[in-house]
């Protein structure tokens, strides 16, 4: 994970302000990497935000053993205002937005505005802002907050993925004109990660 932020700075250093962290299939380790490189980052002195946007099966707040009443859909329906969700410093310059699956009726494109203003509102006030999002074999929530973002962060697991959805999920991206950083390899040995590039595939 320190490699992981060495390359964003390199590639993109005035305007990594906003990433989305997917993956094509659930399982794939995304919200692991989207916690452990907010925590990365946060203890490099960087203000980070960490929004749980997979609005199917939110689990950001269970890696930091938190047990929440309410979440961001709360917050996109108005049924809660942000003082009321967001959890501050649950590590030293570290925010998080947590999201708590709850049948509701919003509808996508209304979910997706929604989360878009909130982060218009809070870009000034943080480094980064991390989004964790639903896979893009799942929902095109996720494009859609790829397109709003500076860049998307692709966790692969190692042996989980097939080529025909690795070459869909790339296609996906580039019809929508998605600009992404790269990809994580996850899940070798249970530990190592290696950095590379989707072309490769």
């Amino acid at each position: 994970y320190e490699l992981l932020g060495t390359n964003l700075k390199f590639m993109d250093i005035k305007s990594n302000k906003v990433i989305v962290i997917t993956s094509a299939i659930k399982g794939e380790g995304k919200t692991t990497v989207a916690v452990l490189h907010s925590k990365l980052e946060a203890a490099r002195g960087k203000k980070i935000l960490l929004i749980d946007c997979d609005r199917i099966r939110g689990s950001v707040h269970k890696h930091f053993d938190l047990v929440i009443e309410y979440g961001l859909l709360e917050l996109v329906s108005g049924k809660k205002i942000l003082e009321e969700i967001l959890i501050k410093n649950i590590v030293k310059n570290l925010d998080v937005l947590p999201l708590k699956y709850v049948e509701n009726e919003i509808k996508d494109v209304d979910f997706i505005e929604k989360i878009k203003i909130i982060i218009e509102k809070l870009k000034n006030s943080y480094d980064i802002i991390i989004l964790d999002t639903a896979p893009l074999m799942v929902t095109l929530n996720t494009i859609l907050l790829g397109q709003f973002s500076d860049g998307i962060l692709f966790v692969v697991g190692y042996n989980m993925v097939s080529k025909k959805e690795l070459k869909y999920s790339k296609l996906l991206m580039k019809n929508h004109k998605v600009n992404m950083y790269g990809i994580i390899i996850n899940k070798i040995d249970n530990s190592e990660y290696i950095w590379g590039n989707l072309n490769r595939y």
